[in-house]
């Protein structure tokens, strides 16, 4: 009776490390592309920014389903603050994308300001081959 309930016990216990290593965190089954295609250009009083990038995703069998993958993106100053905060997600359903061409934006909060940092955008995001970062070009921005 003790060696069926440890089996049982020890079982339970596999399960739940199996499904905590499986859910959430890394998709076991999908991959994301992201490259950015313009990057954001500074200058002397500018009060908005653009960055235009690509995405590829999909499964990593051609029989298999995909799990969906979140893209984070946001923009980021030389003093290190965040600013236009987003997440993107990608999969192979109805009504989300699996990929194509896309453009982030940030524009200053009060008509008439302009930028006078240094600024660019952040990508984040976990596929199957883990955990990935990209930044694009900095873009120097100046008051005259």
């Amino acid at each position: 009776m003790n060696k069926i309930l440890g089996s049982v016990v020890a079982m339970s216990v596999l399960a739940s490390v199996l499904l905590f290593a499986c859910s959430g965190g890394t998709p076991g089954n999908a991959v994301l592309g992201v490259q950015v295609a313009q990057h954001p250009a500074g200058g002397t009083n500018v009060s908005r920014m653009s960055a235009t990038y690509t995405v590829n995703y999909g499964p990593m069998s051609p029989t298999g389903a995909a799990d969906p993958i979140d893209l984070r993106i946001f923009w980021v100053n030389d003093k290190g603050s965040r600013y236009n905060e987003e997440t993107r997600t990608f999969k192979i359903a109805q009504g989300y994308p699996s990929g194509g061409t896309f453009t982030t934006s940030f524009s200053t909060p009060q008509a008439g300001a302009v930028f006078d940092k240094t600024f660019w955008v952040v990508f984040e995001w976990k596929d199957s081959n883990g955990a990935h970062q990209l930044e694009s070009n900095k873009a120097a921005c100046t008051v005259r």
